[in-house]
């Protein structure tokens, strides 16, 4: 209950700094998407940050038209509709919020010492507020990513930026939300990009090794403040910082906040947003679940500060601007004044120098006359002596025309001549030739007929003597023969004279053989006979 009429109190003092103008508030109307496959919610963005928020307005261009996120850090799983459990796993992001820089104290301390490190002016610092539920099966890891902040130039298609970035989760309820790997309330350095997909369409992802998130409660709605810190090297290498309040919405304050600002008109009133601000402090869902209200009172006491303060100077920055609005009048009055007088001597040294002008162009009229005239003169000088040397160069020219048509036909009729000298002195030459040529042709013809007939007679000869060495191997040939067949006879008479000779001996052996047996048996027979 005390936070509720704290709350209450504080929105009885509404911060006129929230006041309704033109590029304050802007309405995002709900819409379906993907064929009816999702929905996008109805978004209200309130923009009260310095002009240098600007380019953090509407909407990222990164994965294209797929989730028509805010330019503001986010969270959501590496691939971003994976584990979807509604909505297809697109988060709705029902409110955001651009605060001035000027609350910047009203920042948790691990913040604002970082930021006094780093030096971080106000030109390069956005504090922002983003709402956003979680769409995810419970258990999905998801990862942060500032990009959609760092990148807001960040284009649908083919966009590509590495950066380095120190990022940091910090007053989380119980500290319960950090990195994977470090502590709460711990700084971390990363590198993170935006590039295009490698397939043909070449729409822009988020990529490296994303941070992942633990800690969060969906089921009752976690908020949180996240740190990004880098240096720009798209703006004179500057250190800027983007800090963000995050409100994880459970189911129910999803709900709860998109019913609210679906209550809206298309074009809200001052009096609309202080309703707002008030059914939000009074919502029990926002109110008892998670720590949303309580994270939100130091921003919005910082605000009423703020405010407080520009009351009190109201009148003197009055003063203030009517003297400087007196002092721009009179010193515009003063430029004027120099501007005429600037423009009054102008005007007569213009004066001035268009008679000295008109003076100088009447002498060089003069002069270009009188040096025209003389050089008519010189020009009719040099025409007439060009002309006389002209018809002297043409008769000399005649003459020598003349005297080389003579000479040319002097030296036709003498070539004439010679050439019917050397006509004649050519065919006595060519008769004689002729004659040489027909003697030479005859010693030649006779040569040729000698040639021929011992030619033939060496032939003749060759023949004969062919024929006598033929007659003469012949009969060497048949005395060869007959000496050869007189030794076969002889060989095969001596063959048959031995095997007549070895018949004989074969008989006689067996003759004596059977001699030698005979004369055996009749030994044995009386052998035997003088034994009995």
């Amino acid at each position: 209950m005390k936070l509720f009429i704290f709350f209450f109190c504080s929105v009885n003092l509404f911060p006129s700094l929230f006041t309704v103008q033109a590029s304050t508030l802007e309405v995002t109307e709900a819409k379906e998407m993907a064929g009816g496959l999702y929905s996008i919610s109805r978004r209200l963005s309130i923009y009260e940050g310095d002009p240098h928020y600007n380019e953090n307005k509407g909407i990222s261009g990164i994965y294209g038209s797929t989730l028509v996120y805010p330019k503001a850090p986010l969270i959501h799983p590496y691939h971003p509709q994976n584990g979807e459990r509604i909505n297809d796993g697109v988060a709705n992001v029902p409110l955001q919020v651009h605060f001035p820089t000027s609350i910047r104290n009203a920042l948790p301390d691990s913040i604002r010492r970082e930021l006094e490190l780093n030096h971080v002016t106000n030109d390069c610092l956005k504090i922002l507020a983003v709402g956003q539920n979680f769409p995810w099966e419970r258990g999905t890891v998801v990862c942060f990513r500032p990009q959609y902040a760092t990148e807001p130039s960040g284009t649908e298609l083919s966009y590509n930026k590495v950066r380095q970035l120190r990022l940091g989760l910090f007053n989380s309820e119980e500290n319960r939300v950090f990195f994977t790997g470090h502590q709460p309330n711990e700084l971390i350095n990363i590198g993170l990009s935006a590039h295009p997909t490698s397939n043909a369409d070449q729409r822009t992802i988020l990529s490296g090794n994303q941070p992942e998130i633990q800690g969060l409660a969906p089921d009752r709605g976690t908020s949180f403040w996240s740190y990004v810190g880098y240096r720009d090297d798209q703006d004179l290498n500057k250190y800027k910082a983007i800090v963000t309040l995050h409100w994880l919405l459970s189911d129910g304050q999803e709900t709860a906040l998109s019913e609210i600002i679906r209550r809206l008109p298309a074009k809200p009133t001052e009096a609309d947003l202080k309703n707002l601000v008030t059914t939000l402090g009074t919502n029990p869902t926002l109110l008892n679940e998670g720590e949303h209200i309580q994270k939100l009172l130091p921003v919005w006491n910082a605000l009423e500060r703020v405010e407080k303060e520009a009351r009190k100077k109201k009148p003197q920055l009055v003063a203030q601007k009517a003297k400087a609005a007196a002092d721009q009048k009179a010193a515009v009055q003063r430029a004027a004044d120099q501007k005429a007088a600037v423009q009054r001597a102008t005007e007569q040294k213009a004066a001035i120098q268009r008679a000295t002008e008109q003076k100088a162009a009447i002498q060089r009229a003069a002069v270009q006359r009188a040096t025209e005239q003389k050089a008519a003169i010189q020009r009719a000088a040099v025409q007439r002596a060009t002309e006389q040397k002209a018809a002297e160069q043409k008769a000399a020219i005649q003459r020598a025309t003349e005297q080389k048509a003579a000479d040319q036909k002097a030296a036709i009729q003498r070539a004439a001549v010679q050439r019917a000298a050397a006509q004649k002195a050519k065919a006595v030459a060519a008769q004689k030739a002729k004659a040489v040529a027909a003697q030479k042709a005859r010693a030649v013809a006779a040569q040729k007929a000698k040639a021929v007939a011992a030619q033939k007679a060496k032939a003749v000869a060759a023949q004969k003597a062919k024929a006598v060495a033929a007659q003469k191997a012949r009969a060497v040939a048949a005395q060869k023969a007959k000496a050869v067949a007189a030794q076969k006879a002889k060989a095969v008479a001596a063959q048959k004279a031995k095997a007549v000779a070895a018949q004989k001996a074969k008989a006689v052996a067996a003759q004596k053989k059977k001699v030698e047996a005979a004369r055996q048996k009749r030994a044995q027979q009386i052998a035997g006979k003088r034994g009995k």
